[in-house]
């Protein structure tokens, strides 16, 4: 089975019967990442990320689970560590999807989210690097 991790922000204490990452938008995109996980075979894990220190921890914690991907969600705080974040996936060698274009020109793989300078035509293609 392939395996796969998701990446959000801790924005709160959990209660017993929720994500203890999640927001109302990120659980509706984990739901669906979980049900496509589902879908494809794929073991989908989630790594919380409350602070800077947590980004090691949660992305040595993908490598040694043997992630072959991440899926970094979009949050203020993981904006705010895209750099960190970038950094180690590429150094553990893990490939990332991120929300942002912006991302990608700061050396991240990919991203697929709006782009929120263009035109409504070019919101939602995703951004490739190229070498």
């Amino acid at each position: 089975m392939r395996s796969s991790c998701v990446i959000c922000a801790r924005r709160h204490r959990p209660r017993a019967t929720e994500r203890p990452c999640c927001g109302a938008r990120e659980i509706m995109h984990l739901r669906a990442g979980k049900r496509a996980a589902r879908a494809l075979n794929v073991k989908l894990q989630v790594l919380d990320i409350k602070n800077r220190e947590d980004v090691g921890r949660a992305i040595r914690a993908a490598r040694d689970t043997q992630a072959q991907a991440l899926n970094v969600f979009f949050s203020p705080l993981l904006s705010a560590l895209h750099r960190e974040i970038i950094t180690l996936a590429a150094e553990y060698g893990l490939p990332a999807i991120y929300q942002w274009k912006e991302h990608v020109e700061a050396g991240g793989l990919v991203s697929y989210g709006p782009n929120l300078a263009a035109g409504s035509e070019d919101r939602r293609k995703p951004r490739i690097q190229h070498d």
